[in-house]
């Protein structure tokens, strides 16, 4: 089999893509360049499906919480992509206080991007995959995220899965 390449990686973040979702595995810093190639990957993939996009986000624990211009930038992108995003489910694998903090983070960005998007927050990637696959009927088979997720963390790891 071809090993098949994820869409963007370096060592701390990653972009996948199937079908109209799109997995994006987190463990470094959120920096607005990697935020602005994660905008041009939903634009490329909502103008090839036209459907609207659904966000599988998985945060590791080594993810630090992104600075005051990296959310301000994140909001806007959320305003500038309304009407394309239909959901996103975010996992977070921060522990006790930083936990607090990452979802408190995350829920304050929508609000103030007037939540353009149903936003679900999971501790676990199955259940987030659960989630997307029984809520929307459109969305792939779970096998299908499993694998994309893998893909996104082998890159990171600058292996590829086959």
């Amino acid at each position: 089999m071809v090993p098949v390449p994820v869409l963007v990686a370096d060592e701390a973040y990653a972009i996948d893509a199937v079908d109209h979702v799109i997995v994006v595995t987190w463990r470094g810093p959120c920096t607005g360049a990697r935020l602005i190639e994660l905008v041009r990957v939903m634009e490329a993939v909502h103008a090839r499906t036209r459907r609207g996009i659904l966000v599988l986000i998985v945060i590791a624990a080594t993810t630090p919480v992104p600075g005051a211009a990296e959310r301000e930038l994140l909001k806007s992108q959320f305003e500038y992509m309304r009407g394309r995003i239909a959901a996103v489910a975010c996992v977070l694998e921060h522990k006790g206080v930083l936990a607090t903090v990452s979802r408190t983070v995350i829920t304050t960005i929508a609000s103030l991007a007037q939540q353009p998007f149903d936003l679900r927050l999971f501790v676990r990637a199955d259940h987030a995959m659960v989630w997307l696959t029984s809520t929307f009927g459109d969305c792939p088979e779970m096998p299908r995220l499993v694998a994309a997720h893998a893909r996104c963390t082998d890159a990171m790891d600058g292996t590829t899965v086959e």
